[in-house]
């Protein structure tokens, strides 16, 4: 009997530490960032992106990794993928309020319609974007849409020229 308690003791332990020391599957999602930052294959990023939206999340922590998803899927040509990703953070997006995602949906959306050849569409998910990136006075972001930007306009005088 008292033996069987050490042992009840013992797992009911192991179980309060295991949640202590991870609650919110925190291990696996910091590297998942450092495999974001040390730029790891965009494969790997799709595959260990998915299985961590698998786990338990924050809502930032989900949106963090529904955008890397997206963006890696999009380098990789996966277009649907893209969308079905898309659509998850933007659904996660009505729960969770945030402008600086908002706007990474938005520029995401927009390259995502360039690729498809979609150019009023990237045109105004651009301005949505840049809207968002004003707001919440995400420079380096809003420098970026610019840049998207540019690139379409550049593109669609291109087309229209010849």
């Amino acid at each position: 009997m008292q033996h069987l308690l050490i042992v009840f003791l013992l797992v009911i332990l192991s179980l309060s530490f295991h949640s202590w020391a991870d609650p919110l599957g925190t291990a696996a999602f910091e590297r998942f960032v450092q495999g974001i930052e040390q730029q790891q294959k965009k494969t790997d990023t799709v595959t260990q992106g998915k299985a961590l939206l698998a786990e338990s999340l924050t809502e930032e922590q989900r949106a963090y990794v529904l955008h890397k998803v997206a963006l890696a899927n999009n380098k990789l040509g996966q277009f649907d993928e893209v969308e079905r990703d898309l659509d998850k953070l933007e659904a996660l997006l009505k729960s969770y309020d945030s402008n600086e995602y908002r706007g990474k949906l938005y520029i995401t959306r927009g390259d995502l319609a360039i690729n498809l050849g979609q150019f009023n569409s990237a045109q105004n998910h651009f301005k949505n974007a840049i809207a968002m990136f004003e707001l919440t006075k995400d420079y380096r972001m809003l420098s970026h849409t610019l840049r998207f930007t540019h690139f379409h306009l550049k593109r669609t005088v291109n087309l229209a020229r010849h």
